[in-house]
């Protein structure tokens, strides 16, 4: 499909929260999955999310489990957009300004998610989705609000001082042995080994050199993952964590490195080990800083839960989904 929207939609609809009885190819980016006091919560106020995480999934589970972590994906998502919308209802009973320029700076933003960041390409890509240039606007100004909200609310928030950052070390040492952790690229390919012979070959001839530029262009060129655009860059993963296949695929090597192709129920992989970074104790020295984060981002996010949870228990909310 030509639009970029819609194509997410399609790559990912088993962790984006299709209706009950809706064909996956007759969904709309602006099918309503649940709304918050008669306001609805679009599949387009989702779907990138959950294609972004979708694929980290499906590198570390398969079957049931994959399942599951995908089922749970979707709840989250989505309770997440629900209390997005909560804030901005919030603000609307106590609005402040916001400036024109901070909207366009915001859409900019966003047309990157979405396009090549020109507002032309943006604009094409808007219309195609069926929605209007002034419902876009107001997602940009919806997350200008939101962060704006958050901002305010964190800083009231008093930071944890030097002593119980110490003591939180001294009574869980343990927790500061760093797990190995992994950065990977990842080209898919849908199909057997059989339907992409050809291809196959092609590419596994290409990728010889460990080049990252052209491992690169191969993924944005063939890859089928939600993740392509990007290079198939999964960020940085547990290496225990990953699925077996995988874990073997690259077992004892150095970054660079670019596997065989993994066969899979759901297609075949290759590989690339962007970073590695081996696991090992550190001293509180090099954990201070990661410490004082820990701590703080812990009163935040409580903080941030009273104050959803506040929202929630004054909003009116239906789940249109299974």
């Amino acid at each position: 499909m030509k639009l970029l929207l819609k194509m997410l939609v399609i790559m990912s609809l088993s962790a984006c929260l299709p209706a009950r009885g809706v064909d996956p190819n007759q969904i709309r980016v602006d099918s309503v999955l649940a709304s918050v006091n008669g306001s609805p919560i679009s599949l387009l106020d989702v779907v990138d999310d959950c294609a972004g995480e979708e694929a980290r999934l499906r590198m570390m589970f398969s079957g049931d489990e994959l399942k599951a972590r995908v089922k749970a994906l979707r709840r989250k998502v989505l309770d997440e957009a629900i209390d997005r919308k909560l804030i901005v209802d919030d603000y609307d009973n106590n609005p402040f300004d916001i400036p024109r320029q901070h909207i366009e700076d915001m859409i900019d933003k966003m047309s990157w998610s979405l396009s090549d960041g020109t507002r032309k390409s943006l604009k094409k890509k808007i219309e195609e989705s069926g929605i209007t240039l002034e419902d876009f606007e107001g997602k940009a100004k919806d997350r200008i609000i939101i962060d704006y909200t958050l901002g305010t609310l964190f800083y009231k928030v008093q930071s944890v001082t030097p002593r119980e950052i110490y003591e939180f070390y001294e009574q869980n040492k343990d927790k500061f042995a760093s797990p190995s952790t992994i950065r990977l690229q990842v080209l898919f390919l849908q199909g057997t080994r059989e339907a992409n012979l050809e291809l196959l070959k092609e590419i596994a001839e290409d990728v010889k050199s460990g080049n990252e530029k052209i491992f690169t262009s191969l993924v944005i060129l063939h890859s089928a993952a939600p993740n392509a655009k990007n290079g198939g860059d999964l960020g940085w993963i547990e290496t225990g964590k990953l699925r077996p296949e995988f874990a073997a695929a690259i077992k004892d090597n150095a970054p660079g490195f670019i596997s065989e192709p993994v066969v899979t129920p759901e297609g075949i992989y290759f590989l690339r080990i962007a970073g590695l970074v081996p696991g090992g104790a550190k001293p509180f020295e090099e954990v201070n800083t990661q410490i004082s984060d820990e701590l703080n981002r812990r009163v935040r996010e409580q903080t941030y839960k009273d104050y959803i949870k506040k929202l929630r228990s004054e909003a009116i909310i239906r789940y249109f989904i299974k």
